[in-house]
């Protein structure tokens, strides 16, 4: 069996200007049904050492490369 490592880390550098008017994401999907996706996904691919960047402050990661439990979406 593959053992995957995930790990969060910071957008250094957005890639594009940031949206003027934002809208609520039409998606619906509780995070560990999102993981479980993704999980299945990046096993069929044999992937391993997973980097996931996102919108959030590197205070928000603890050491071990998850997000804290009380991480929000960040404000601009």
């Amino acid at each position: 069996m593959i053992t995957m490592d995930y790990r969060f880390k910071p957008i250094l550098t957005w890639p594009r200007p940031f949206t003027k008017s934002r809208r609520s994401s039409p998606f619906k999907a509780k995070y560990n049904a999102t993981l479980d996706l993704l999980d299945r996904e990046l096993h069929a691919l044999s992937a391993r050492n997973i980097v996931i960047q996102t919108y959030m402050a590197e205070s928000d990661i603890r050491i071990d490369g998850l997000p804290r439990a009380n991480t929000r979406e960040p404000k601009r």
